[in-house]
């Protein structure tokens, strides 16, 4: 019988935070009585709050293992072997006022051959200290590094997007040498010919990584294993590759069955869209959200349970859907607000 699993949506930045102004706007009040009608008729607990990886490490026996970097390349079928590997993204540095603001994606991108001249670069630049930059997608860069520079706490890419750089930068006491290494590739990129190119282009100069989601690809061990995973992410693809957990794409139209037990549906969309600053591109994926999940939601008995990475997650049981005596809230009740 369809439903006698549980259907967990992992999504963070569904419920904010957002100004105050937003939660109260026209364009959110009365938009998603789907999604209004799970939170009201589901029960809240207390949950880990922050961002994807977080939210994906509460998943694993050991949250401490679970490494953007290594994980990542094996979703890119890249070996990671016993190598200890970061996310290092190409980035655009640009100086406004008394800060450094990072930019990704778009124009802000290397093409191929321009990736594989600054990863070449950066390679021979740093061959004798012990770090390694691979490239498998002109956007997606992995950094190894020696063991010394292992033990430090980073920012995940998307949450800086737009923003100083400065609080974000590696911290531990490695910092220093982080600083060091950072700064020195920012300077070989930015007097390297092919961004001499570009900014005669006109176009934006890559002149920086930026490394996040550190670790050595470990044996990983569910809590629960999931009789399925569902999602676009490279950190859930690489998790479910190296523990034998099949991946789907993301479906925005329907959501899985969960018949043959416990499905896990991660969309970071909305995260990334406020990660960004766009509460326009917010509202457009809770409007697909709303359109393709939510409204079927509200009348099926299944088992759902939906985190959001606010510190609070809401489960509905089949008999959920009944409880009419409860009081009608909109949207704006569940909003995690910003200040």
């Amino acid at each position: 019988m369809a439903g006698e699993g549980t259907l967990h949506l992992l999504l963070p930045g569904l419920l904010g935070p957002v100004p105050r102004a937003a939660a109260r706007a026209p364009e959110v009040l009365g938009r998603f009585p789907g999604l209004a009608d799970l939170l009201n008729r589901s029960t809240a607990e207390r949950s880990p709050s922050g961002e994807l990886t977080t939210l994906l490490a509460a998943w694993l026996e050991d949250p401490d293992a679970l490494g953007a970097g290594p994980l990542g390349l094996v979703a890119e079928g890249v070996d990671p072997g016993e190598g200890y590997w970061f996310r290092a993204d190409p980035v655009m540095l640009q100086p406004d006022r008394d800060r450094i603001v990072v930019f990704h994606g778009g124009p802000a991108l290397p093409e191929p051959s321009e990736t594989d001249e600054l990863v070449m670069a950066f390679n021979g630049f740093f061959s004798g200290d012990g770090v390694e930059l691979r490239a498998p997608a002109p956007q997606r860069w992995y950094l190894r590094v020696p063991e010394a520079l292992a033990t430090v706490t980073t920012t995940p890419l998307h949450a800086v997007i737009g923003r100083g750089m400065g609080e974000a930068l590696p911290r531990g006491e490695q910092a220093g040498r982080w600083a060091s290494l950072l700064n020195e590739a920012q300077m070989l990129f930015h007097t390297h010919p092919v961004n001499q190119v570009r900014q005669d282009q006109g176009r934006p100069m890559i002149n920086g990584i930026w490394p996040w989601g550190g670790g050595r690809l470990r044996p990983l061990r569910w809590r629960n294993e999931p009789a399925g995973l569902h999602g676009d992410d490279l950190t859930l693809i690489g998790l479910g590759k190296h523990t034998g957990v099949q991946v789907a794409s993301l479906d925005l139209d329907r959501l899985p069955e969960t018949d043959d037990g416990d499905h896990l549906v991660v969309c970071d969309g909305p995260a990334r869209a406020l990660a960004e600053q766009d509460l326009g591109a917010w509202l457009a994926w809770l409007e697909a959200l709303e359109r393709g999940w939510f409204r079927g939601l509200a009348a099926s008995r299944r088992r759902v349970r939906l985190d959001a990475g606010t510190g609070r997650a809401w489960t509905r049981t089949g008999g959920g859907r009944w409880r009419f005596w409860r009081r009608r809230h909109d949207l704006d009740r569940w909003l995690s607000l910003e200040g």
